[in-house]
């Protein structure tokens, strides 16, 4: 499975299906269809599947 790595304090936009991935000053914030499905802090970095 192919995967996108997340480093903390980076900006990343990435797109899984119907998923959007967004990586802000330590937030991750996960969209579906414009809306907000998940927000949270994200510190630690992370593997995410982005196929």
């Amino acid at each position: 499975m192919k995967g996108t790595e997340i480093k903390p304090g980076e900006k990343y936009i990435f797109r899984n299906g119907k998923y959007t991935y967004t990586v802000t000053n330590k937030v991750l914030t996960i969209t579906k269809n414009g809306k907000v499905v998940l927000k949270e802090k994200f510190l630690n970095g992370g593997l995410y599947p982005n196929d």
